[in-house]
């Protein structure tokens, strides 16, 4: 494994081209990125999100038996899932400029629905694979509406934030595993699905009080008497 890694490192090394910084460019900053108006916002509405899917995603096995399912549900969903999210990946790619806003916040309450839901729908095949469909196809779509929300709201820090995402989510990932954990321990697989439906409904709220900043409206989402939002300042 560290041959190889080492191999990929050198290769790397050989074959892409030198970057070289361009001396009077503004280097990124963290700080600067966080005082920015809606990048905390995003910042922690993302993860809550991402911590969500996995809480459910790490233990759907332990979800499925005891839903009384078949063994090969367990498979079929996580087919479904990946399916899903390439469809919520396209439609967000549609949505993304002209309606991010309201597109957002019918994904996350689908998501939360379709979890909550879950435990009283998964009796039958049909009904858990739809209820999978929804939210995979939420979670495919939410990481676009975010990408570009923290990229928005981070303006001419939008670099620095973007980073900040990228730890955020990994901490999202983290937390996530081990709060399903948690609910699988202490409340039972059937409701590991309500556990991951509980920072969805928080990162809702988040996204609701985030018109201004973090999740404005999009062109096709903004009254006439309403002022355009400024988009963020590219410096070449």
């Amino acid at each position: 494994m560290r041959g190889n890694a080492q191999s990929i490192t050198g290769l790397a090394v050989w074959l892409l081209p030198q970057v070289r910084r361009i001396p009077d460019a503004v280097r990124p900053s963290m700080r600067k990125a966080i005082a920015q108006p809606g990048v905390k916002s995003v910042a922690i509405a993302w993860p809550l999100l991402v911590l969500a899917h996995f809480a459910l995603f790490t233990y759907i096995a332990p979800f499925i038996r005891e839903a009384g399912l078949p063994d090969y549900a367990t498979s079929l969903s996580l087919t479904v899932l990946g399916a899903s999210g390439l469809i919520g990946i396209w439609i967000a790619g549609i949505t993304v400029d002209s309606r991010p806003r309201r597109s957002l916040i019918i994904t996350t309450a689908a998501i939360a629905i379709a979890m909550l839901l879950l435990p009283l729908g998964s009796g039958t095949i049909p009904g858990a694979m739809v209820l999978m469909t929804v939210w995979g196809a939420g979670l495919g779509a939410i990481g676009i509406y975010n990408q570009a929300a923290i990229l928005r709201a981070g303006r001419e820090d939008r670099d620095a934030a973007n980073g900040l995402t990228v730890l955020t989510i990994q901490l999202g990932i983290t937390i996530g595993a081990l709060y399903g954990s948690a609910a699988l321990v202490l409340a039972g697989p059937l409701m590991v699905p309500v556990a991951a439906a509980v920072p969805v409904v928080v990162a809702l709220v988040i996204t609701l009080g985030g018109r201004r900043h973090a999740y404005p409206p999009g062109r096709k989402e903004r009254g006439w008497s309403e002022p355009a939002v400024m988009e963020p300042v590219v410096r070449h």
